[in-house]
């Protein structure tokens, strides 16, 4: 019989001996999924163990002085909570080994897909769309591309651009990955909008007028 596809238990045997073994260990596993536990981060690159991971919460402390990323290493099947407490106001990435990432910023309580398929390491229920802006004209979202959460731009920018949306109450992590001495302004069709610095992810919030921050950029 195989184990349990999301907390990955152990099912008991029919002809098993010492069946309390398997029983406590369950238990202890469940245990560890609706816990949290605070975890200090360095800088650069550190990976959690299977035991840390299993936390149903996990705070992430620490003063770093460059960026961080840290990694699950096993694919759990399940959503974990991660919120960034770390000082020195760097980015904060936490990711699945071999996937992609989800920059956690400070503060925000940031739940991410453990998953075992290629939306492993993203935020739950939150999708993200890497998309080119390259070049010096200003961009015009589809509904659909403003849908994600999680905007990534890149390109070589020739001038400064506006990306634009049509206007809609929803949060987002803008992701200015674009190269060039130029800015992007993220704003809605009729109204006003954020700067977002190159190299910079913004919290930003459009209220279905205006596109405001409530977040430094990390």
């Amino acid at each position: 019989m195989p184990n349990t596809p999301n907390l990955d238990l152990t099912p008991l045997q029919a002809a098993q001996s010492s069946k309390e073994i398997t029983v406590n260990q369950a238990l202890t596993d469940i245990d560890n999924f609706s816990g949290f536990i605070s975890i200090g981060i360095v800088n650069g690159s550190q990976t959690l163990t299977e035991s840390q991971c299993k936390a149903g919460l996990i705070v992430l402390t620490g003063a770093l002085t460059t960026a961080a990323t840290v990694i699950i290493p096993t694919p759990l099947l399940k959503i974990t909570w991660v919120i960034n407490m770390s000082t020195g106001g760097q980015a904060v990435t936490v990711q699945n080994s071999g996937f992609g990432g989800v920059v956690c910023c400070y503060n925000v309580l940031t739940p991410i897909w453990t998953g075992a398929a290629a939306n492993a390491g993203t935020r739950a229920g939150v999708s993200r769309l890497p998309k080119s802006v390259a070049g010096g004209s200003n961009v015009t979202l589809t509904d659909a591309e403003a849908s994600n959460k999680i905007l990534e731009f890149t390109g070589l920018l020739t001038g400064n651009i506006n990306v634009t949306i049509n206007p809609i109450v929803q949060d987002f992590i803008i992701y200015n990955n674009t190269t060039g001495a130029f800015t992007i302004t993220f704003k809605t069709t009729s109204g006003t909008g954020i700067i977002v610095a190159q190299t910079k992810r913004a919290p930003l919030y459009c209220d279905g007028t205006n596109v405001v921050r409530y977040g430094a950029d990390v």
